[in-house]
């Protein structure tokens, strides 16, 4: 008799954050880029929530998570969900919708100046800063990994801190459920 392999908890929790985000994207996408600009950051409570339920899972399972094996989870969903959804991105601004990417560019040129502003940078300054970016594809694929990799630092620290309150240790009495 064959046994069904278990899908890794990694790659289900990461499928099941991706989708989210996905779904999250649309609905911004439909409801116009001024939408998708200003509420499109909710997306990134997402892969954290997801995270926090796969080592949940993982350690009711097993019965213990120690540190390690928790990080694991919780950064690879992270990097599996943010991935899909830059790819996700990307493809419906360069083929799905080119006209919502365009639609984009000066609701984001507007959001980077109005951030300028509250810095205290002055009008000079700002406009360069912003001539430099009208020549920059905020959606391209080069953009998109860029951003990508800029998430990961700040997630990897979120990851280190869910995975260090979520773990727990083996204790001597806690029967291991994979027998």
């Amino acid at each position: 008799m064959t046994q069904w392999k278990k899908i890794p908890v990694t790659v289900l929790y990461g499928g099941l954050a991706s989708l989210a985000m996905i779904l999250f994207t649309i609905g911004t996408w439909r409801a116009g880029p001024q939408a998708f600009m200003s509420i499109g950051f909710f997306r990134y409570l997402i892969p954290p929530v997801f995270a926090i339920a796969a080592m949940l899972v993982e350690r009711h399972r097993v019965g213990y998570l120690d540190f390690r094996p928790a990080l694991k989870i919780c950064f690879g969903i992270i990097v599996i969900a943010f991935a899909i959804q830059g790819l996700f991105t990307w493809i419906l601004c360069q083929f799905i919708d080119p006209a919502f990417d365009r639609a984009l560019r000066p609701i984001e040129l507007a959001n980077e100046a109005a951030w300028y502003r509250r810095l205290g940078m002055q009008e000079d300054d700002i406009r360069t800063s912003i001539d430099a970016m009208k020549d920059i594809d905020p959606f391209g694929l080069g953009s998109i990994a860029f951003g990508l990799a800029k998430t990961y630092v700040p997630f990897f620290l979120i990851a280190v801190l869910l995975a260090a309150v979520v773990k727990r240790k083996k204790s001597a009495e806690a029967p291991n459920k994979n027998l």
